[in-house]
């Protein structure tokens, strides 16, 4: 077997807010939406977002660790983890410091809805 393609969902509290945050934050775009979810899209990568149904079914929110659900986080390849660490907080995500690994640099940043992600630029990528 082989998984061929893949999307993330996530449940956020104000769908517009979300998708304005991905399009402008990260170059992300509107493929199709109605009133129950948005799916915004990179080449190569699809979010879908719905409606989160009540309180405290989101991720954990601010003062704690950025990376502190205790779920999951996923990553985000990007060519220029410096822009896009300052688009994330000029657009109301919070980022942390970026650092660095045998195979290039990294940092967390969670979105307006408390939802972690891992920024990841790799040396030697095309």
């Amino acid at each position: 077997m082989q998984v061929t393609r893949g999307e993330t969902n996530l449940y956020v509290t104000d769908i517009d807010r979300s998708a304005r945050f991905y399009c402008d934050a990260l170059d992300f775009s509107i493929e199709e939406s109605d009133d129950t979810f948005c799916k915004v899209v990179h080449p190569g990568f699809t979010i879908t977002l719905f409606r989160a149904k009540g309180e405290g079914t989101g991720p954990r929110g601010k003062g704690e660790p950025i990376g502190s659900c205790p779920s999951m986080t996923a990553d985000m390849r990007v060519d220029d983890i410096d822009e896009a660490a300052e688009r994330i907080r000029a657009c109301g995500g919070e980022v942390e410091e970026i650092r660095a690994w045998e195979q290039g640099r990294f940092t967390l940043f969670r979105d307006p809805d408390g939802i972690s992600w891992e920024l990841i630029a790799q040396e030697g990528e095309d």
